[in-house]
């Protein structure tokens, strides 16, 4: 309750209809976030398919021809097929693979990550937590992971909906069992 000692203003200025104007708050300029918007799209992408294209099988090569659609052509993630997810896991996660692809593979999402779009892909991995797992990961990676890694989390935040996936909180249990993890 207000004290007897504290005032409450009250508008003095008075709109044509005899309404009272309320005062206006000073609005504080719009700051962009941090992002990186030089890529030479097309060359990552032959860096990844040089780099990975004799470890995939048939499905994860049939998935590089779609990213071509994707990324080199221009023609959005509606391109992709639900196997994706599979193929994003193999590039993150098998030991025996380079990198380099996992390097151009951010590189490429993270190129990606003006579009609205591609929150399709982050929504294919809302059971697996392929990308989250990947991150979770992030002091044990190699140096050019981790600036890969860190650009692709900065401009995803270039889209108000991938922005709302990363900052959705969210726990799951880790690969393999042991504790849950979370994006907190």
């Amino acid at each position: 309750m207000a004290g007897a000692e504290e005032q409450i203003e009250i508008p003095t200025e008075v709109a044509d209809g005899g309404e009272p104007l309320m005062p206006k708050k000073e609005k504080k300029p719009h700051e962009k976030g941090i992002t990186f918007r030089d890529f030479d799209h097309v060359k990552d992408f032959e860096d990844l398919v040089r780099t990975i294209v004799t470890l995939c099988n048939g499905e994860e090569q049939e998935r590089l021809r779609e990213m071509e659609d994707w990324i080199v052509k221009n023609e959005g993630t509606w391109v992709l097929a639900e196997g994706f997810n599979n193929f994003l896991g193999s590039v993150f996660h098998k030991a025996d693979w380079p990198s380099e692809g996992r390097i151009a593979m951010m590189r490429l999402l993270s190129y990606g990550a003006e579009q609205d779009d591609i929150v399709l892909i982050l929504h294919m991995d809302r059971k697996d937590h392929i990308v989250m797992n990947y991150a979770q990961q992030f002091d044990r990676l190699p140096i050019g992971e981790q600036e890969s890694l860190a650009m692709l989390f900065c401009n995803l935040f270039e889209t108000a909906s991938a922005s709302e996936w990363l900052l959705y909180i969210s726990e799951w249990d880790a690969p393999g069992g042991g504790l849950p993890i979370s994006n907190i």
